[in-house]
């Protein structure tokens, strides 16, 4: 995991900090308010749901902060607010930047089945001589790929 610094995260994605210390940093990032852990970047994702409607929710679960694309309010003037054009795009955007400036070697397991088996196996088969990361559950998805970034 790679920490970046608020104004790091803002300038990656093309956002405007409106609120929180520049200096905060940030190593993990969520898109689901009810798995949301302290600390986190929370990605307020539209979809068939809302994400700023979760905002408050995820706040609560310990975000230090949001990535909105729509000014909200939090009264908690501590908590982190970036925002973007789109959301989605700007996670894409972080994880592409990150990933550029941390060449790293990439497996992709891909199938109709068994691929999170084959990358359990592949993972602890590496790991024991290599520093190697994993995404995390089945984070194979658009959205979950940046997240293991």
């Amino acid at each position: 995991m790679v920490n970046l610094r608020l104004s790091e995260i803002a300038k990656k994605m093309g956002g405007e900090i409106l609120q929180g210390s520049p200096s905060l940093s940030f190593h993990k990032f969520n898109i689901d308010s009810r798995l949301t852990e302290p600390g986190e970047l929370f990605f307020a994702l539209v979809s068939e749901r809302n994400g700023h409607d979760f905002v408050p929710a995820a706040v609560k679960k310990g975000a230090s902060g949001a990535v909105i694309s729509h000014k909200i309010t939090i009264p908690d003037k501590d908590i982190a607010l970036i925002q973007v054009k789109d959301t989605l795009e700007a996670l894409h955007k972080l994880a592409g930047q990150v990933l550029s400036e941390h060449p790293v070697k990439v497996i992709g397991i891909t199938g109709s089945i068994g691929k999170t088996t084959t990358k359990e196996f592949t993972w602890r088969l590496l790991s024991r001589n290599l520093n190697v990361l994993k995404s995390e559950r089945n984070f194979n998805t658009q959205l979950g790929v940046p997240l293991s970034l």
